[in-house]
């Protein structure tokens, strides 16, 4: 199970990959949910676009978005792990 800290640590990682000036560059927003639907797909699933931690379209969101992330994990859970790189 993947600890919330983890996730910290693995979305600081994809952002830093993943997200730059270049258009084929994603927005820190859609990785941050695209993450969390690979490794928490079913928190993924609570998020709807009018909510406001929803950052998939809009990186002003982020900060809500951690809010809202780090309040609902549960490092319990018994929701799947899948590997966001695939591997």
């Amino acid at each position: 199970m993947m600890t919330f800290k983890e996730f910290q640590a693995v979305a600081a990682f994809c952002i830093e990959v993943y997200s730059g000036p270049s258009p084929s560059h994603l927005r820190k927003g859609q990785i941050l949910v695209n993450l969390l639907s690979r490794i928490r797909p079913g928190m993924a699933r609570d998020m709807t676009a009018d909510q406001p931690f929803d950052c998939f379209y809009s990186n002003n969101k982020i900060p809500a978005f951690w809010a809202w992330v780090e309040k609902n994990w549960n490092e319990n859970t018994t929701e799947s792990y899948t590997d966001p790189a695939g591997l």
